[in-house]
């Protein structure tokens, strides 16, 4: 006889970080405060130039993973959070709900019932963190929002069951790739304004050889974000949706972490197997 294969109490925390400058600034000048002012003027600018909204992402989303499980501890919700996706300053984190103390839910017609019916075990394993979870979509953005501001991080947040989180991720997906096409665009631009500044000084032969060099930059530039596009969509289709996001299979699932940075060399994909230290790493 099969047995009946047990659902999962999952959500999806969904974390865009859209500006970190302040919370950058302000640690560098704590950390520099014996310094005079404009060394830690240009030390804080510095430091808001090379810490990234991708970094930023990469931070939070290490300290969610160790920290949420201990705030949820200490209500006696056990939980486990763990990262299945990253790309640029986008990040989301799996939340499973494993177990509820019912002596820890502020309620008592649920605590008189586990004590006279006498299915605690049932509830705490099956009931509750269903119940848990749910409630997560609507509490979660609270917290993460209330943890953001203390450390003067402005970003958008969403928390997602399976069946909602599909359409959600792709709309990110389409948002970020359209990012990077204007980042790159953008570089690109002022590249063929570096040259023409510096065509304006020179002999005429070097200024009209320059100013035929942005026409063929101009071109690549058209033709560049085109090219982005492409690989952009050919590696995000090999992302898995299914498994990620529609899997019931708990620890035997497939997750991947896609891991892009802003410049110009390869990205790099990490498929988590099960144990997370069992990592493989291949170059795209």
């Amino acid at each position: 006889m099969a047995t009946k294969k047990k659902k999962e109490n999952v959500v999806f925390l969904n974390i865009t970080i859209v500006d970190a400058s302040l919370a950058v600034k302000e640690k560098v000048m704590k950390r520099m405060e014996k310094l005079p002012k404009p060394v830690q003027n240009q030390a804080a600018h510095a430091a808001t130039y090379f810490t990234g909204r991708r970094k930023t992402a990469q931070v939070l989303s290490q300290r969610f993973c160790r920290e949420l499980p201990r705030t949820f501890a200490k209500k006696g919700v056990t939980i486990t959070v763990e990262e299945v996706f990253r790309e640029g300053p986008y990040v989301v984190l799996k939340l499973k709900v494993l177990n509820v103390d019912s002596e820890s839910i502020d309620r008592n017609w649920l605590r008189w019932f586990t004590r006279n019916i006498g299915f605690k075990d049932q509830i705490e394993e099956n009931l509750l963190p269903n119940l848990v979870a749910k409630q997560l979509t609507e509490t979660m953005p609270a917290l993460v929002d209330e943890r953001m501001a203390q450390s003067k991080i402005t970003a958008e947040t969403k928390v997602n069951i399976r069946s909602k989180q599909e359409e959600y991720f792709q709309m990110k997906l389409e948002e970020i790739s359209e990012e990077i096409e204007t980042r790159k665009r953008n570089k690109s631009l002022q590249k063929i304004r570096r040259r023409l500044s510096l065509s304006s000084g020179g002999d005429s032969k070097r200024s009209i050889d320059e100013e035929r060099q942005p026409q063929n930059d101009e071109q690549s530039v058209s033709s560049e974000p085109n090219n982005l596009r492409a690989k952009l969509k050919k590696r995000l289709s090999s992302v898995s949706m299914k498994s990620t996001f529609s899997s019931d299979e708990g620890d035997k699932e497939n997750t991947e972490v896609l891991d892009l940075t802003e410049d110009d060399k390869p990205s790099r994909w990490r498929r988590l197997r099960g144990d997370r230290n069992d990592c493989e790493i291949m170059e795209v």
